[in-house]
């Protein structure tokens, strides 16, 4: 019988997705952990438009990084795949305190930061340079290319597996009485050799687009128009384990079947 639950990460050809959330890669002598959307501020955002949440995300966020420490060691180099603020606007004082403490957070505790550009990514710059790091669109290792995903990248051409973020994966499972649970999800497809990899959003309050939505649908990443999300694996999160659920025309198909 085919293995379908790991505790904490699951290897894939060269690989590892984990239930950070993240994903873990070794190439060039080096050591990578990949994340995505951030989404810093963002209670305070919501606040303002008269959303009450728990003061809790930072808090979250470093344990989450704390425990990729103790799995993978300090000598990392983690990548902010985009997003590390919430508003396209202007910096705020919550998100320009946010993440000057979350960057200050990562540079005392791993060997090197990188910060690649999302689309919230507005009047970041200063706080970067600041701190040494330097804000790119994108990142390359020889085997592995790393980029948010909210601009046009073609699968097609590009030889090395792709690890993007941006739409904030989930999947909404229903048993056959109507109860539903929603679990963050990676989005994984193989090309030939290589992988294309879709990370759930790193932030605990920012909402999952639900993969099983209509199929008809425009995505936000231009590689799941281009390849049919109905074609890409489904890796769930479910509290520290990582659930394979099938691909995602499978599920759907299961889900429909439930309620006839």
């Amino acid at each position: 019988m085919r293995e379908a639950v790991w505790k904490y990460k699951k290897k894939i050809d060269g690989f590892e997705i984990t239930s950070f959330g993240g994903v873990f890669f070794e190439d060039d002598g080096k050591k990578y952990f990949v994340v995505g959307d951030l989404h810093l501020g963002m209670e305070d955002a919501l606040r303002q438009r008269g959303i009450s949440l728990p003061k809790k995300q930072l808090t979250q966020i470093k344990r989450k990084l704390s425990m990729i420490k103790d799995l993978y060691g300090d000598d990392l180099t983690i990548i902010l795949n985009g997003d590390i603020k919430h508003e396209f606007s202007d910096m705020s004082y919550n998100e320009m305190r946010e993440v000057t403490h979350i960057l200050e957070y990562l540079l005392e505790r791993f060997e090197d930061v990188v910060v690649i550009r999302g689309n919230h990514d507005n009047y970041v710059v200063s706080i970067l340079q600041r701190k040494g790091i330097e804000l790119i669109n994108r990142f390359e290792t020889t085997n592995f290319y790393v980029e948010h995903g909210h601009k046009d990248v073609s699968y097609k051409d590009i030889s090395k597996h792709i690890i993007l973020s941006h739409e904030h994966p989930a999947v909404t499972l229903r048993d056959d009485v109507g109860a539903s649970i929603k679990l963050d999800a990676f989005l994984i497809y193989k090309y030939y050799s290589k992988y294309i990899i879709i990370t759930p959003s790193f932030s605990s309050y920012s909402a999952g687009a639900d993969v099983l939505r209509s199929l008809s649908e425009e995505f936000s990443i231009n590689i799941l128009n281009e390849i049919g999300i109905e074609n890409f694996s489904v890796y769930g999160i479910f509290e520290d384990e990582i659930l394979y659920l099938g691909k995602v025309r499978e599920i759907k198909k299961a889900t429909t079947l439930l309620r006839l």
